[in-house]
């Protein structure tokens, strides 16, 4: 499989999970796949984001450092992958 891997390093993206906004500062990176070469391969232009380290994320609202979940990273990644 080939593909092209992009590092992004403390990087600040709003996003909305829940009804809430959060700003989270942190390392991604995003892995482009350029060609197919078997059937479990992504897409030819298919990404994916992988976050690699959070070092803050925080409510808007209330202002206070929250706890990354799953849930709330995968929300991350979306929001990320839509403004590639």
């Amino acid at each position: 499989m080939n593909y092209d891997v992009e590092n992004y390093f403390d990087q600040e993206i709003t996003f909305t999970y829940e009804g809430q906004d959060y700003l989270w500062i942190g390392d991604y990176s995003i892995e482009s796949f350029n060609e197919e070469e078997s059937e479990f391969a992504p897409a030819y232009g298919e990404i994916e984001v992988k976050i690699e380290h959070t070092n803050s994320l925080s409510s808007y609202e209330h202002g206070y450092e929250v706890i990354p979940t799953r849930s709330m990273l995968m929300a991350l990644e979306l929001e990320i992958e839509r403004n590639y």
